[in-house]
């Protein structure tokens, strides 16, 4: 198993066999069921293959639209049954509709977060 690391216009996610999973930029796009196969894939081969049983998750997201949630909500349901997971959000003073759809996720997964202004 090898990390995963995709680079796009505006997005990065960093997928590390260790358990540090971060996306970060704008998730503000159509079609992102293909984008985020790839990353459902390697997931599903992280918790089946590597023995590690603590996950954090760096969140960096300006822009989300519900198609984007629904995938990264999707995320965490697929890490649910791993005993540690830590999320830390980090989110622009000015951009409260970040935060609150965050929170929102927040609520849906039933996973404590941690926010940070920057």
């Amino acid at each position: 198993m090898k990390n995963l690391i995709i680079k796009d216009i505006g997005k990065f996610v960093n997928l590390d066999i260790s358990g540090f999973i971060e996306l970060s930029g704008n998730f503000n796009f159509d079609n992102s069921d293909g984008y985020f196969m790839k990353i459902f894939d390697w997931l599903y081969d992280f918790k089946y293959f590597n023995k590690n049983d603590n996950i954090t998750i760096i969140l960096r997201i300006s822009n989300l639209n519900d198609e984007t949630i629904k995938n990264i909500s999707f995320i965490f349901k697929m890490i649910k049954n791993i005993s540690s997971v830590h999320v830390d959000c980090f989110y622009h003073e000015t951009d409260e509709n970040i935060r609150r759809l965050v929170s929102n996720l927040e609520k849906i997964v039933s996973i404590k977060f941690n926010y940070y202004l920057v």
